[in-house]
């Protein structure tokens, strides 16, 4: 599907409001531009006032990273303590076997040794085979790394990421691979290359002796790599074990409601369109029932914006009767009776509106269970008036029913 872009009707009526996005100048902190842009904004403030939230607001410059990386932090630092505890695996597995491939090359070690060659001289020629070692992996790594995306980004979906997101390599983290597998190989070489820099020159003169003797420490240093070998793998594979076992817990996480065999579609309405809310109404609730008359679709419903936690917009509420409390806010979303049943989302208490009240614009409100527990820890929400101060007749773009107001 094809993207086109529009120029924005920009207009004076104070109903309207625009997201704008700014481009900071390179090494400016986002502290610095929130000082910077703090008189602007007071400034709109004063002048749109039903632009900004009713309470004392706060401003804040954030970046268009920083809500993905606040959603899903805790979910790549999983994985990345997985693949950390995977790298360091196969590091000591490594160093492991450098060491016990050294123990075969005493004799070759030892010679080098009595012609000349110096303790620093065997140590830079066991790191630099170890770092071959490294950067093979890492070019390998790379080479997979290039042909594996083509093969995952053809198994997304179609429509499961937006249409001009360019996935790549990253540079940056393409170079930060290369820095670790240079650094465990030198970190994971250096410890091998030390211990085999001093061979004992003197088995070399006695090759009888050296024979017998290095059989039996051959084998007696043999079976202590295997076991340490075996040891560290069975410690840091079970690391690794619980790291990816918590990282499917997160996968697993009830959601609340059944997010599979569900659509979500998006329904511009153009400007001035539909300007009072009953004819708003009948133009969605036609839609609604068209789309549900479609073949392989089993039920509709209505809702501002898609599916939790991303639905509905943050703004402040106030419980009548109960004491204010700082930064007391919820996400609030519009939604038709069969928004529920349509999600599978249980009903614990209450109930929910009929199609009648909806018409009417009934002073009616569900509230999930996070709601409930935090400001009506005792369990008696139901019964319950709350105000939401954000919720104001605009027409032509955000018209209300008669008679409907802020209170619930």
């Amino acid at each position: 599907m094809e993207t086109v872009y529009l120029p924005q009707k920009v207009t004076p009526d104070p109903s309207r409001a625009f997201y704008v996005g700014l481009r900071l100048k390179p090494g400016l902190m986002h502290a610095a531009a929130e000082r910077a842009m703090l008189p602007l904004i007071e400034q709109f403030a004063k002048e749109t006032p039903n632009h900004f939230p009713s309470d004392h607001f706060q401003f804040h410059v954030v970046g268009l990273k920083d809500g993905i990386v606040r959603d899903h932090g805790g979910t790549l630092y999983l994985l990345f303590s997985a693949v950390a505890l995977l790298l360091a695996i196969g590091c000591g597995n490594l160093s492991i076997l450098l060491l016990a491939r050294g123990a075969s090359r005493q004799h070759e070690l030892a010679v080098r040794s009595a012609v000349g060659a110096s303790r620093l001289r065997i140590v830079r020629q066991l790191l630099t085979e170890a770092l071959l070692l490294s950067l093979t992996g890492a070019a390998i790594g790379i080479l997979l790394a290039y042909r594996a995306l083509a093969i995952m980004v053809a198994w997304l979906g179609k429509y499961s990421f937006p249409h001009e997101a360019a996935i790549a390599i990253d540079l940056p983290v393409l170079a930060f691979s290369v820095a670790v597998a240079l650094l465990t190989g030198i970190l994971f070489g250096l410890w091998p290359s030390l211990r085999l820099s001093r061979p004992e020159v003197s088995q070399v003169m006695q090759a009888s002796a050296r024979k017998i003797a290095g059989a039996v420490r051959g084998r007696r240093t043999h079976s202590v790599l295997i076991g340490a070998q075996v040891a560290l793998t069975l410690l840091l594979l079970a690391g690794a074990g619980a790291a990816m076992e918590g990282f499917l817990h997160l996968l697993d996480t009830p959601l609340g409601y059944d997010p599979h065999h569900v659509m979500s579609v998006g329904i511009p309405v153009h400007d001035g369109a539909f300007p009072n809310w009953a004819a708003r109404k009948a133009y969605f609730e036609q839609l609604r029932d068209r789309a549900s008359t479609v073949p392989g679709v089993t039920m509709a419903a209505i809702s501002t914006n898609a599916t939790p936690p991303s639905n509905g917009w943050q703004t402040g509420v106030e419980i009548l009767g109960a004491a204010g409390r700082d930064e007391q806010k919820a996400r609030v979303n519009f939604v038709s009776p069969g928004y529920f049943p349509l999600l599978r989302i249980p009903l614990a208490q209450g109930r929910v509106w009929d199609e009648t009240e909806n018409h009417n614009a009934a002073r009616v409100a569900v509230i999930n269970q996070a709601m409930a527990r935090l400001y009506f820890p005792d369990g008696d929400a139901l019964g319950h008036s709350l105000r939401i101060p954000d919720i104001k007749n605009e027409p032509p773009f955000n018209p209300a029913a008669a008679g409907a107001d802020s209170s619930l």
